[in-house]
């Protein structure tokens, strides 16, 4: 699968559906799969990137791990070998997988929301539905990010936690209230408003939450699998007692 750049940003969000579902919702799925095989295409054809420069972009392969070639590094800067089921499950329904990783570049490359609110909130979506894959690839985005670990362990039981500060607690819990069922209260929004004061990054937190709560529900209800020699649950483990 080749793309080829002409001048808006647009395309790059199909250009980049591998790379970023991987590194941002996940990183590896399961090792090679038999059952997959063919030559790996993704429509429409052409990718785009800002400012009109040309660039290439390449994916090798009918079964994963799949080969990524970029010409342009600095503008596409891609990994050479990603593996996985989760690129392959959502690829199954291209119209789908264009608006959820338009979408998801958007969250993730143009974020106004501060990032370790972020990813402190993944995790703990990760952790109250019970989804190994969310909590496990999270783990590396987040500490990635220079969250430190503890902080992170911290949303396990996170109104008991003195490591966590009054805007992750506000962003926790109208997190908590959303997973219950029902909508962020008024009391609970105002101490979110306290920390997250701009509109368009109130906007995109509620945005942000929903993605990742649908992001969960892909991975635990379609099963897709982590990499084969991941170790689950970091760093210690533990898991869930809503994993299945």
């Amino acid at each position: 699968m080749k793309f080829h750049s002409p001048s808006t940003v647009l395309g790059a969000a199909l250009a980049l559906v591998a790379a970023l579902f991987l590194t941002s919702c996940g990183g590896g799925g399961a090792a090679g799969n038999p059952d997959v095989s063919g030559v790996l295409t993704m429509q429409p054809s052409a990718g785009t990137v800002y400012a009109g420069i040309p660039f290439t972009f390449q994916v090798q392969g009918g079964r994963p791990p799949y080969t990524i070639n970029s010409s342009e590094q600095t503008l596409l800067a891609v990994p050479s070998r990603i593996d996985g089921h989760s690129f392959t499950v959502v690829a199954n329904n291209p119209g789908v997988a264009r608006v959820a990783f338009g979408q998801l570049m958007q969250l993730l490359e143009n974020n106004k929301l501060d990032t370790r609110l972020r990813e402190l909130m993944i995790m703990r979506i990760g952790w109250v539905t019970g989804s190994v894959y969310e909590w496990t690839q999270h783990w590396r985005v987040a500490t990635t990010a220079g969250i430190p670990p503890e902080d992170i362990l911290a949303v396990r039981d996170w109104r008991n936690s003195d490591r966590l500060g009054a805007a992750d607690k506000a962003i926790l819990a109208a997190t908590d209230e959303c997973l219950a069922g029902g909508s962020i209260t008024d009391a609970s929004w105002e101490e979110v408003a306290k920390h997250v004061t701009n509109p368009g990054q109130q906007v995109e937190f509620v945005i942000a939450m929903g993605n990742w709560m649908m992001f969960s529900l892909l991975f635990r209800n379609l099963r897709i699998p982590l990499a084969e020699g991941v170790a689950i649950w970091p760093p210690d483990g533990q898991a869930s007692r809503s994993a299945v």
